[in-house]
């Protein structure tokens, strides 16, 4: 209506598709004997190179296999969000 005109033949489209990483990992337990027993994590990630683990506390950390102690008795979502190189995210959840 305005006067634009689409000529696909004469402007070229780019598209650039990047795969998304496969957020996963492990925890050592789903309980633990606080304050001597850790949580330890094992990273079985694909595709990414950054990670954000959220121990459902409020602590965080960006380390590849985290370890980490509860301070308090109660029952916590573990998140980890695994990023590529393209900033492509993907998300995973433990209950523990």
């Amino acid at each position: 209506n305005g006067g634009c005109v689409n000529t696909p033949a004469s402007s070229a489209i780019n598209v650039e598709a990047y795969p998304y990483p496969n957020s996963l990992f492990t925890v050592n337990s789903t309980s633990f004997d606080l304050p001597y027993e850790s949580l330890e994590a094992k990273n079985h990630s694909q595709g990414a190179n950054r990670y954000e683990w959220d121990f459902g506390d409020g602590n965080q950390s960006t380390q590849t296999h985290p370890k980490y102690t509860y301070k308090t008795l109660g029952t916590y979502t573990v998140q980890l969000i695994a990023t590529s190189q393209y900033g492509c995210k993907d998300t995973s959840f433990t209950a523990i």
